[in-house]
């Protein structure tokens, strides 16, 4: 942390002063290690334990970790006994406090009852709602260090996408297009000229009409077209 390295270049005049600060300083390193030591603990035991599946789900949450799974587990239990998500809401005092009589209702804060750490981590998971998401640095880093991630360039599908995808992908439906649909120059329809058929008891072919014939204008607009396709 920036602010960590700024308090251990932080000099002071009196040599009390800077031993309190050193002591100071080595007290939140120690609370860092030993918090560092329990986080890595709780992430080799949550697998295997009886929470392994409520805490994947709750991590698909944005602001949600493993800590903040693991407290939330801890603190409601099995989420199977609420029948709604208002129950739930309930049991942890999210819900506004209300203060009706007769034809009026009025409604204040929020209760705030049941497990106040649950309730605070929740609070503190919304706050990541406020912004549009976005890839973190750890996703940015490991897609970026991928064999996968570099091997794709930008408006191509990868190799791995044309092999899986078969005749779903552009180079397949292209070929399997230029199959299945006749050519131009093979087409009856195409700009509505007639097919060029070779006799096969004639092995003389066709003339190829001159620059001149093919530059005179003709009286039927297909033998034009003809001779200019020729040429």
């Amino acid at each position: 942390m920036a602010h960590r390295v700024w308090l251990s270049k932080v000099e002071l005049g009196e040599r009390a002063a800077q031993a309190t600060l050193l002591d100071y300083l080595g007290a939140i390193d120690a609370l860092v290690i030993r918090r560092d030591a329990f986080e890595r603990m709780i992430g080799e035991l949550v697998p295997l334990s009886p929470w392994a599946e409520p805490v994947a789900r709750l991590r698909c949450l944005r602001g949600i970790d493993t800590l903040s799974a693991v407290g939330l587990c801890a603190e409601i239990g099995d989420f199977a006994r609420f029948e709604s998500p208002a129950k739930l809401m309930h049991f942890l005092g999210l819900v506004p406090s209300e203060n009706s009589s007769g034809q009026q209702r009025r409604q204040g804060a929020i209760t705030k009852t049941g497990s106040r750490h649950a309730r605070r981590l929740l609070v503190e998971a919304a706050w990541h709602y406020r912004r549009p998401p976005r890839k973190g640095t750890t996703c940015s880093a490991a897609s970026k260090t991928s064999p996968h991630w570099r091997s794709r360039s930008r408006g191509r599908p990868s190799s791995a996408c044309t092999r899986s995808g078969g005749a779903s992908t552009p180079n397949a439906a292209n070929e399997k297009r230029s199959s299945r649909s006749p050519s131009p120059a093979t087409s009856p329809a195409s700009a509505g000229r007639s097919p060029t058929t070779t006799s096969t008891l004639d092995p003389t072919p066709t003339p190829k009409p001159s620059a001149e014939e093919a530059a005179a204008p003709a009286r039927h607009p297909a033998r034009a077209r003809a001779s200019a396709v020729l040429l």
